[in-house]
């Protein structure tokens, strides 16, 4: 009896060594409420918007506080790191009224402690890096605009205009055209792998797809939101869901490209997690219904 315990034991230790999981969070910041958070690339700086998406906080690794890089409204939503690690994108409102909204694209480097501010103000969208890591993009009414070298690699660039996206390969805007959906199924949000084969897009009331920018296969993951890449085989997300009225459950999800599987990370932790993000080490940040930041780490197989 002993050797059979001793038998499933080591036999579900080895099926959890194995299995894709997060390990326990731990909260990162003490006090304060955030409505989301981003990891840099290489995991020393940690940023994160505040309530009702106001204001832009920058901390390292360990939860220290750094510097306020925005105060302003709509800043806390949107905001994105280059590839490198040096700058951080995002829009912020420096007139936010009933009646109007006058938004402009700042980019923060955190080697200088210095800002740059897009020339145009008005109907802007919001910011997304180039591959090269120099170049951010932004839509100014129906216009592309950039902030940067202003070269674009050879590699396709990508950003969402008007509720669609932008990009000059016809691969993948064939294959968003291919995706059935209502003219309101507009486009959310989009996360291009580290090698650029793989662009995760997120369409309202519809759900998460993966498209193979080289070759045009669609995948349709199901219901799925604010997704982000881990190397270029998972994809992290998060599912919500609600009664019609108020959202019961969230959780944060892996898809494993390699296996075809997803993971439900979050669920035997906490009843409501919010909109991951990862660094290359596999450090995993998120939010909880209060406004807590808190971290973990992704365990892979």
């Amino acid at each position: 009896m002993k050797l059979l315990a001793f038998i499933f034991f080591a036999a579900y230790s080895l099926c959890l060594s194995q299995s894709l999981r997060m390990t326990q969070p731990s909260k990162v910041i003490e006090g304060g409420a955030f409505s989301l958070v981003k990891v840099s690339p290489d995991g020393k700086w940690v940023a994160a918007g505040g309530t009702e998406n106001s204001g832009l906080s920058l901390f390292d690794a360990q939860g220290n506080f750094v510097t306020q890089i925005s105060r302003f409204a709509g800043s806390g939503w949107g905001f994105s790191w280059n590839n490198k690690s040096d700058k951080i994108a995002f829009r912020e409102n420096v007139v936010q009224t009933k009646e109007d909204v006058v938004a402009r694209i700042a980019v923060y480097s955190t080697e200088t402690g210095t800002l740059v501010i897009s020339e145009e103000k008005g109907e802007i969208g919001l910011p997304y890096w180039n591959r090269s890591g120099e170049s951010v993009y932004f839509s100014f009414g129906k216009t592309r605009k950039s902030i940067g070298n202003g070269i674009l690699n050879k590699e396709f660039e990508y950003s969402i205009i008007d509720n669609d996206l932008v990009t000059d390969n016809t691969i993948v805007r064939d294959a968003v055209s291919g995706i059935k959906r209502k003219f309101e199924n507009y486009i959310l949000n989009f996360a291009l792998s580290g090698n650029g084969e793989l662009l995760a897009i997120e369409v309202a009331s519809s759900g998460l797809y993966i498209i193979n920018t080289k070759a045009g296969k669609i995948s349709d993951l199901g219901m799925g939101e604010a997704p982000v890449w881990h190397t270029d085989r998972y994809l992290i997300f998060m599912k919500v869901k609600d009664d019609g009225r108020v959202i019961v459950s969230s959780s944060i999800h892996c898809f494993d490209l390699d296996n075809e599987t997803e993971t439900n990370l979050s669920g035997q932790f906490l009843p409501f997690a919010f909109y991951p993000s990862v660094d290359n080490s596999a450090n995993l940040y998120m939010i909880t219904e209060k406004g807590d930041l808190i971290k973990s780490k992704l365990i892979l197989p």
